[in-house]
């Protein structure tokens, strides 16, 4: 049951392209552009563009490797017998390490085939997972600090709400989470197990902040935005369901009670959603 959870968590993710990204252009593309007009572009631009990467990570981490895949005993294989080797079970396939290798390899494949050698499309995919994650946690602790300001009352003394306590704060949270479990800085994987649904629950929140602002502007097509919202919101309810009795057989009263907050959360969403419909004339 929990793969097909996953699959339409994914595909609904990258086919509604909201998520943490309608965080991020609140924060950033929003104060870059210049001129309002300018989003329409950008932003369908990036949405296409992302499709589009989001095709070739699955054709890498499914066809690539079937190019050439090294075992731990440096045995070449490819085809079916490479990609049952690294997808011989689910349990073999979880953690971030096991997904992270089949994109590299993959890809890293796929440039060789143009002639490359293969070495050096290793290094420049390295390097172009290494960049993203760097891009990643750049944005996400300027998007932290954007919250923090908002949510600290304006009174507070400056010496506290100003850019540089506020991103020193960002930066030493999240190095304290990091290296919670040691000094091997593996301390914020004790979250990963919610990232799926932390990351749905934002497009369930930006389809219906989106759908809400039509409804209000008596726009017809809020349909649009209210049906994938809906959608969105059970999903991420259901996987939050399957989530809990997880964590709760684990006995990992973190996760259980994060959980719940996401759970709480998601129901929040789908009960304003469908109140904001049910009030539509």
């Amino acid at each position: 049951m929990k793969p097909i959870i996953l699959m339409i968590l994914t595909l609904a993710g990258y086919l509604l392209m909201y998520r943490f990204h309608s965080l991020v252009s609140s924060g950033t593309s929003s104060k870059q552009i210049s001129n309002e007009k300018h989003a329409l572009s950008i932003g369908y631009g990036g949405m296409l563009t992302e499709s589009a990467l989001s095709l070739f990570v699955i054709i890498a981490s499914v066809a690539g490797i079937g190019l050439a895949y090294t075992t731990n005993n440096n045995e070449l294989l490819t085809g079916f017998s490479a990609w049952s080797h690294h997808y011989e079970s689910w349990q073999a396939a979880q953690g971030l390490a096991s997904k992270v290798q089949a994109f590299v390899i993959g890809s890293s494949n796929m440039i060789a085939s143009t002639g490359i050698p293969r070495e050096i499309a290793l290094v420049v995919m390295g390097v172009f997972v290494a960049s993203f994650a760097g891009t990643s946690l750049d944005t996400s602790v300027r998007l932290q600090r954007f919250f923090l300001s908002e949510i600290i009352p304006k009174k507070t003394p400056s010496i506290i709400n100003n850019r540089y306590f506020l991103s020193a704060f960002a930066v030493i949270s999240a190095a304290l989470l990091a290296y919670s479990t040691g000094a091997n800085g593996k301390g914020a994987l004790t979250l990963w197990p919610l990232f799926s649904v932390v990351n749905q629950i934002l497009a369930a929140l930006a389809l219906s902040i989106l759908t809400a602002y039509l409804i209000e502007r008596k726009n017809n097509y809020w349909l649009l935005a209210g049906i994938p919202a809906l959608f969105m919101s059970m999903i991420t309810i259901w996987a939050s369901i399957e989530n809990h009795l997880d964590f709760w057989a684990q006995q990992n009263y973190l996760l259980i009670t994060t959980n719940l907050v996401i759970l709480l959360l998601s129901i929040y969403v789908l009960i304003a959603v469908i109140m904001k419909i049910l009030n539509w004339k």
